[in-house]
């Protein structure tokens, strides 16, 4: 059986990055997406120094864009041949904020990547095209002052 495939939108750090290194220790490729390039960059060194730089590889992805969510996918095939397993992580939250608190562009950036992002997701061409993909979708909520994927 092939090595399976997983893609893990906002996984550069926190528990999309735990997600990746778990994945790659069970030893299934892995593609992590971040929103700032740096971010994805230094994820793919962290976790290629662990001795799996021929199964992780990553690609820049902000998922409130569907041309981007499509490019993500289209990297994934490109490097290892399948999408088997897509896993929805990225996410913004101001959690402990008061809703009052909360400015109108937070709550924008928490729609596009929480709903919009997940949406782009399953609704995408590529994954429509595909029968044997998984797709799960992490609640993943972090306190922050500022959205990040």
């Amino acid at each position: 059986m092939a090595t399976q495939t997983v893609v893990i939108t906002g996984s550069t750090q926190g528990l999309g990055f735990g997600y990746a290194r778990e994945f790659l220790a069970r030893g299934l490729n892995v593609v992590v997406s971040g929103r700032d390039p740096g971010k994805v960059a230094v994820a793919v060194d962290r976790l290629a120094a662990g001795g799996a730089a021929d199964r992780v590889s990553g690609c820049v992805c902000d998922v409130a864009d569907l041309a981007a969510v499509e490019a993500l996918w289209a990297h994934a095939v490109s490097r290892f041949g399948s999408v088997d397993i897509w896993l929805n992580n990225a996410g913004y939250a101001r959690t402990g904020a008061r809703f009052a608190d909360i400015t109108p562009e937070q709550i924008e950036s928490m729609v596009r990547a929480n709903v919009i992002g997940s949406m782009n997701a399953v609704s995408s061409k590529s994954a429509k095209s595909s029968a044997t993909q998984k797709f799960w979708s992490v609640p993943s909520v972090r306190a922050s002052t500022s959205p990040r994927a």
